[in-house]
């Protein structure tokens, strides 16, 4: 009935992949091979295996303060530590101007939106070399890995966007010139929508690229460092010069980070096509990192 049995066995699971007739085809109920290299995300699949999706969160969100003093309030501390540092250095030592607004509600707004892309692209990025235990021993849809980071992060998010609304009205209410949020606020879910499929689709990218080029994990630091420089998060978009501005304004991030200072502070400016530029960029980005993220995925076990 069977003519052959290539089978791999990893721990306790064996997987087979085995030429049979075409009568004994009723008797199968799910083949996990290969597909092709164009294939779809099958989000039904995805969609079977949301309970583990659930653990890998959970996982990633324990296990990141596990053992620490502090425990989940470091998701508030590192962003307020920055927020002190960027004050100090950029907006005392270089004088660096915050469009008129208190310099730690201004470096805080940006620190929480490139703290979201900034984590979920680099764990992204070497998703398939820090998992790679799991990886060989137990079949499950792949992208369910990037999905918990995404998810995970914008849990942190959270935690510290309650922060920044504290921060917010406790200057809107004291300071003289202070916020002064508008109803671009309603929005907020778009500009975190453009985020993650950003950091998504780049991280999808670059995880592809590192199964066979391991070399560039060493240049994943260096690049989102001189990445954060060219998006205005330590300034406001108004004090580039008009002759640099075109090179900043072409960063899909530009837009959101501008969007959001003016949705909560009153500064900066919310332009519907630079957020629209946004969006197409980094919906063309995640098209693009799922191409690459399933091609790679045919045969990453083996040079992982």
């Amino acid at each position: 009935m069977f003519h052959r049995f290539p089978c791999i066995i990893y721990g306790q699971a064996v997987f087979c992949r085995m030429q049979r007739t075409p009568e004994d085809a009723s008797e199968w109920q799910e083949v996990i091979d290969a597909r092709g290299r164009y294939h779809a995300v099958n989000t039904r699949e995805v969609w079977r295996y949301r309970h583990l999706l659930r653990m890998f969160v959970w996982r990633d969100i324990v296990s990141t303060y596990y053992q620490t003093v502090l425990g989940p309030v470091w998701f508030v501390v590192q962003p307020i530590l920055t927020t002190y540092v960027f004050a100090l250095v950029f907006g005392r030592f270089t004088r660096i101007s915050s469009d008129g607004q208190p310099q730690a509600v201004f470096y805080f707004s940006g620190v929480i939106l490139w703290s979201l892309f900034n984590e979920s692209f680099l764990k992204i990025s070497t998703t398939l070399k820090t998992n790679a235990g799991i990886l060989k021993k137990i079949y499950f849809p792949r992208l369910i890995l990037p999905l918990t980071t995404i998810i995970a992060s914008l849990i942190r998010f959270l935690i510290q966007y309650v922060t920044f609304i504290i921060l917010l009205m406790y200057f809107a209410f004291t300071a003289e010139n202070g916020p002064r949020p508008n109803f671009h606020v309603f929005l907020t879910p778009l500009l975190l929508v453009v985020i993650c499929l950003f950091s998504l689709g780049t991280g999808l990218i670059v995880a592809s690229l590192t199964v066979r080029f391991r070399d560039l994990v060493f240049l994943i630091t260096f690049g989102i460092t001189l990445f954060m420089y060219v998006t205005p998060v330590i300034y406001p978009l108004s004090t580039v010069p008009l002759e640099l501005r075109p090179y900043v304004e072409i960063n899909p991030m530009t837009g959101v980070v501008e969007g959001f200072r003016h949705a909560y502070l009153g500064s900066g400016a919310w332009s519907w096509p630079a957020i629209g530029y946004s969006a197409v960029c980094s919906l063309g980005v995640l098209l693009l990192g799922l191409f690459a993220f399933n091609r790679a995925e045919r045969n990453f076990i083996d040079t992982i």
